[in-house]
């Protein structure tokens, strides 16, 4: 604030106002990681605001990962959240919702690439208040978690997401070598009594000398015997030059109908 005085030099007022500003929703993240690099983020919302809100965009920016929502179901040849066509959250309420990151093709195939990624994305949220104010909260960049990992790596590049009881379908591999020495991986299928889904052909493959960042795909066929959600069977690897052994548990779930 300024003011004049007659026959003085213009005098000045300075005063600070301090205004706590509450967040209108808390987030919470937690990440799970795959053997193949893929990483499943639940992020947990709650609304901290003394009025209902509406959520309209929740999505998952990312540089380094192919994203997939995996909010949304498919009625009709449209998308359509789950939680309904109207996404309300009450006052204190809390909302949970799933994304899938899959590292991009350049990366699957050079494991420093994978490595150097120390970041996931940054969350972009966006919501009407009760009285149709315009919200939106952009987080900072969510981290990576990283790890050595293993000499030798599987990526599934291509499965389907769903198939039918009694029917074969396939499923293709990526090999790489991600060590600094060369690998040569021998890859055992495991099939047991009670699987539901079962390996088809040769339950061993040997594959050639791969260098440093080298891979190798490797195509399999699989029968389902009963109808759910599994994953794929057990796939070891082991490496005749370094003679260590991997095992692969879980690499990908598929829906039997």
């Amino acid at each position: 604030m300024g003011f004049n005085i007659a026959g003085h030099e213009r005098q000045t007022c300075r005063r600070f106002f301090q205004f706590q500003v509450s967040k209108p929703i808390d987030v919470k993240t937690k990440s799970y990681y795959t053997e193949s690099d893929e990483i499943y983020l639940e992020a947990l919302f709650q609304n901290l605001t003394n009025l209902p809100i509406q959520l309209k965009n929740v999505n998952l920016e990312s540089n380094d990962f192919e994203v997939s929502s995996l909010n949304f179901m498919q009625n009709d040849s449209s998308e359509k959240w789950i939680f309904g066509q109207v996404n309300r959250l009450n006052t204190m309420e809390s909302r949970q919702y799933l994304f899938m990151l899959k590292p991009k093709e350049e990366a699957r195939i050079n494991p420093a690439l994978i490595k150097a990624i120390t970041t996931i994305g940054k969350l972009d949220i966006v919501w009407l208040s009760g009285i149709g104010e315009k919200g939106h909260i952009q987080t900072s960049q969510l981290e990576r978690t990283t790890s050595s990992g293993d000499s030798i790596k599987i990526f599934v590049d291509e499965i389907p997401t769903q198939v039918y009881i009694n029917t074969i379908f396939k499923v293709k591999f990526r090999i790489v070598n991600c060590s600094s020495k060369e690998v040569e991986p021998t890859l055992h299928f495991v099939n047991t009594e009670h699987q539901n889904i079962q390996w088809l052909g040769l339950a061993n493959k040997t594959l050639q000398q791969l260098k440093q960042s080298e891979s190798a795909d490797v195509e399999m066929r699989l029968y389902p015997t009963k109808a759910g959600l599994f994953s794929i069977p057990l796939v070891k690897v082991a490496d005749f030059i370094s003679k260590e052994n991997y095992d692969y548990k879980e690499l990908a779930f598929v829906n039997i109908i």
